[in-house]
C-alpha cells in the first residue's frame, strides 16, 4: 500500500518507493503491485522504484478522459544495457526521474560481465508487443544492441552519436529505439541525445520510404 488504508482520495506516501526497490531487488522476476494515490502525474514514482502492477481509482475514475489517463500511466521508456553500458544507464535512468518519465529498467543491474542480446531481446520484444512504444539501449558501442533489435517486427532502432542525428533519428525515421556507446558518450551528451530524442516529432513526409521496409 503507498497510502494510509481506508479512504481514497489520498496523497502518495513516497516513502514507500524505497520499499519498493527493496522488494523489487529481493524478487526481480515478480511482480510488484502498488495501490494508492496513484495519479498520471505520479505514477511514474512507484513504476521508476519498480512496480510494474498500479491500482488507481480516483486517479482514474474521478477524470474526464480516463481512457487518456490510463494510457499516460502506461507510457514508461523501457531501458536496457550489458555491463559496458550500466554507468550510462544509470545517468540516464536518474534523468528520467528527475524529468518525471517514466521507465521500466529490463537490466543488467550490475556491472558483472553479461551478453548483450538478452537485454536487447527484451526492450525489443516489448516494442514488437506493444507494451511500450519507447526504448533505449547501450552497450559499449551500441551496434550490437542495435543489431539485435532491428531482427524484431516494428522495431525501427538507430545508433545515436551526436544531437543532429538522434534528431534526424526520429524525425526521418521515426525510431523507437535508441542505441547508445558508452565507449564514445558521456552522460551528458547521452541525456542531451535522449532528449533531444524525445522532444522531436516525426515528419509524416517520410511515411512513404518507412513503407518500403
Amino acid at each position: 500500500m503507498t497510502v494510509i488504508p481506508g479512504k481514497g482520495g489520498q496523497a502518495y506516501i513516497e516513502s514507500v518507493s524505497e520499499k519498493i526497490q527493496i522488494a523489487k531487488n529481493l524478487f526481480p522476476t515478480k511482480d510488484i503491485e502498488v495501490d494508492g494515490g496513484i495519479k498520471a502525474d505520479n505514477a511514474y514514482i512507484p513504476i521508476n522504484a519498480g512496480a510494474n502492477i498500479l491500482v488507481s481509482g480516483t486517479g482514474i475514475f474521478n477524470q474526464p478522459d480516463y481512457i487518456q489517463i490510463i494510457k499516460k500511466m502506461k507510457n514508461a521508456i523501457v531501458i536496457g544495457s550489458d555491463h559496458a553500458g550500466y554507468d550510462l544507464k544509470e545517468a540516464i535512468k536518474l534523468w528520467l526521474h528527475k524529468k518525471k518519465i517514466a521507465y521500466i529498467d529490463v537490466g543488467t543491474y550490475n556491472k558483472d560481465s553479461c551478453d548483450y542480446p538478452v537485454y536487447a531481446k527484451l526492450v525489443a520484444d516489448a516494442i514488437k508487443k506493444d507494451e511500450t512504444k519507447k526504448g533505449i539501449l547501450i552497450c559499449k558501442t551500441g551496434v550490437g544492441m542495435s543489431i539485435v533489435a532491428n531482427r524484431y517486427p516494428n522495431v525501427r532502432a538507430s545508433v545515436v552519436t551526436s544531437i543532429e542525428r538522434a534528431q534526424l533519428a526520429k524525425e526521418h525515421n521515426n525510431t523507437n529505439v535508441l542505441c547508445l556507446g558508452a565507449i564514445d558518450t558521456t552522460p551528458q551528451q547521452a541525456i542531451e541525445y535522449v532528449n533531444m530524442w524525445l522532444t522531436t516529432f516525426y515528419e509524416q513526409r517520410h511515411q512513404r520510404r518507412l513503407d518500403l521496409f
